[in-house]
C-alpha cells in the first residue's frame, strides 16, 4: 500500500513527518510548511482514503501507521 500513499516531500535537513486531522489532507500544512522548508525535510502524508491517497486495504490505525512509516524517511520526527 505504501506505493499508493500520496506524500509530498519538501525542503531539506533533519527529516518531519506531518500528518493531517480527520477530513482534511496534507494541504493543511502548506503555510507552515513554507516557513520550515529551509531548516527540515518535510513529508506532507494524505492518510489513506483522504487527499491523494486512496482507500486503504489495511483500514486501522496499525495499518495506516504502517503505510505512513512505509514511505517516509527512517528515523523522522512525526507531529
Amino acid at each position: 500500500m505504501s506505493k499508493s500513499l500520496h506524500v509530498e516531500k519538501m525542503g531539506r535537513g533533519p527529516a518531519v513527518v506531518l500528518l493531517h486531522g480527520w477530513g482534511m489532507n496534507g494541504g493543511v500544512w502548506k503555510g507552515l510548511a513554507a516557513g520550515l522548508a529551509d531548516a527540515f525535510e518535510l513529508h506532507l502524508v494524505d492518510l489513506p482514503g483522504f487527499g491523494y491517497s486512496p482507500e486503504a486495504a489495511r483500514a486501522s490505525l496499525d495499518g495506516w501507521a504502517a503505510a505512513v512509516q512505509e514511505a517516509v524517511s527512517a528515523g523522522a520526527v512525526w507531529a
